[in-house]
């Protein structure tokens, strides 16, 4: 099932969350939706889901419009960061709730309804908790258990929301993974909100990176990482060190991450970026140090730089002393400079 999205813009009162938002979805893929807090990108999804209507613009399924179509008809499963599950239910009641309350023409008989249960238990990996309560689940099987009930209504998309957010890191990163497997699997198209870069570009087939109700960029994990289109995409999709300076074009940006900057110890006459370091923090396998430069304004007032932490042991680093910092990648963008 593809989607298809048309120019939809959506306002609140004063606060505009959507602005001409075109984004095309191959039938089959998983795309994340990833930025701020109020970027629009939870409004988004409603949008497609039915639960919010846009202000202007066309949502399609395959070539078919359905702008206006009812959420109970567009056959789109929705799994919430907060699971949902009701908590007088069983497990499998849970899963079984969508089938159970069809239309009775539609209505899968009763053994159908347990085979189709028990299997997506089976899919989920949590079978065997068929009789327990929602309250008797961690957080990382609730989830599941919500995304099984998602499934069990077979439906042409797939929609989840912020679904790993109120999970601690370790859970978060298993059902990442778990997730792409799964999707692999079924072969949904499938949409999920976050605002976690790491997530969005371990798990999606491609990432929409929004801000303030625009798409800024839409490219596979790799292309927005290597290529961004721009200092927000650069800036959000991880930690930079930003540098200032002028060009015959105008204002420069210049965006350097912390690990792409080499480190040595400071000899009289080296060229490179000279700083003073200030603290550093060995964390597992890296060393992350916060430097002062030494050189002019343009320069920020806090560098950081990240080494694998065997070196930083073996060069004996200490708080105080000069280093050199090179840059072995970085990324120019060039503001033209205002008229007067």
């Amino acid at each position: 099932m593809s989607i298809e999205i048309r120019n939809i813009s959506k306002q609140f009162g004063d606060f505009q969350a959507l602005r001409q938002v075109n984004l095309d979805i191959a039938s089959g893929e998983l795309v994340a939706l990833l930025g701020p807090s109020g970027c629009g990108k939870t409004t988004l999804l409603r949008i497609i889901a039915g639960l919010e209507t846009a202000d202007q613009g066309t949502i399609a399924f395959s070539g078919e419009d359905t702008t206006h179509v009812h959420v109970r008809d567009r056959h789109v499963g929705f799994v919430f960061q907060h699971y949902a599950l009701f908590r007088h239910m069983t497990v499998f009641e849970n899963v079984a709730f969508g089938l159970r309350v069809r239309p009775k023409h539609t209505r899968p008989t009763e053994a159908a309804i347990q085979k189709k249960v028990h299997d997506l238990l089976n899919l989920v990996q949590l079978d065997w908790l068929g009789d327990r309560y929602p309250s008797q689940l961690s957080g990382g099987q609730r989830q599941r258990i919500a995304l099984a009930r998602a499934l069990a209504v077979e439906p042409r998309v797939l929609l989840l929301d912020e679904p790993f957010g109120a999970l601690d890191a370790k859970v978060r990163k298993d059902l990442r993974r778990w997730l792409r497997r799964l999707h692999e699997d079924l072969d949904v198209t499938s949409i999920f909100v976050t605002h976690d870069q790491e997530e969005a570009l371990e798990v999606a087939d491609r990432v929409v990176l929004m801000n303030s109700g625009r798409v800024e960029q839409v490219g596979s994990p790799q292309q927005v990482w290597d290529n961004p289109a721009n200092p927000f995409v650069y800036g959000f999709l991880g930690d930079v060190n930003l540098f200032k300076g002028r060009s015959a074009d105008g204002e420069t940006h210049t965006y350097i991450r912390p690990h792409d900057l080499d480190v040595r110890r400071y000899s009289t006459g080296d060229t490179g970026i000279i700083a003073r370091l200030e603290r550093a923090l060995v964390v597992g396998s890296v060393a992350r140090l916060e430097l002062v430069s030494n050189d002019d304004s343009s320069t920020p007032d806090i560098i950081e730089a990240e080494i694998p932490a065997n070196e930083f042991r073996d060069q004996h680093y200490v708080e105080g002393e000069l280093l050199v910092l090179t840059p072995r990648k970085s990324q120019v963008f060039v503001s033209p400079s205002a008229v007067s």
